[in-house]
């Protein structure tokens, strides 16, 4: 895996600065700002943080997050990796926290 590059540490940076503050809305916004913006390599690691914040006791996922989610579980051109990781996640919360079993398993 190539080093990620100075862009996108400032960028990466911006968004744990963010959460490390308690800016969780701001930080998740930036954490998808990210994961638009980086190579495919940096792609799995903003997923992965922005997906820490999407908890009752700290961000409340909004149909936009749901969204982003569902879309990378659906898109077989992304990284199994990414896929998983937005099936479980997209998951969880549509089993936990919205009590929707039906579409936590689809």
């Amino acid at each position: 895996m190539a080093n990620p590059s100075d862009k996108e540490l400032r960028t990466l940076n911006e968004a744990v600065l963010l959460h490390m503050n308690g800016k969780y809305v701001d930080s998740a916004a930036a954490y998808l700002r990210a994961y638009e913006s980086v190579s495919a390599e940096s792609k799995y690691y903003c997923l992965h943080a922005f997906t820490t914040l999407l908890r009752p006791d700290i961000l409340n996922p909004t149909d936009a997050h749901m969204t982003f989610l569902k879309k990378i579980k659906k898109n077989t051109g992304k990284p199994p990796a990414e896929r998983v990781l937005s099936a479980f996640v997209y998951g969880i919360l549509n089993n936990n926290m919205f009590d929707d079993r039906e579409s936590a398993g689809k």
